[in-house]
């Protein structure tokens, strides 16, 4: 079901009022979130980080090879 440009200029004027209104309510409701996914989002950050640090593992050393190649001509 499309929207008619009326339509969707009338639901964000709602939804920009609706936010105003409540927005002590709805970033309540945001934290209690955080709170309760805390564990889950340190483990999927510590998983991406790692497979970041596992894809340039090999990148880093050839980094650091060319560190010293210009260390020893320089």
């Amino acid at each position: 079901m499309a929207l008619t440009e009326e339509a969707r200029e009338a639901r964000r004027k709602y939804m920009k009022e609706y936010r105003a209104k409540n927005r002590e309510r709805l970033l309540e409701k945001q934290r209690e979130y955080y709170q309760a996914n805390k564990e889950k989002y340190k483990k999927n950050n510590e998983r991406y980080w790692n497979k970041v640090v596992a894809e340039r593992g090999e990148n880093n050393e050839s980094i650091a090879d060319q560190e010293q190649f210009k260390q020893a001509d320089g």
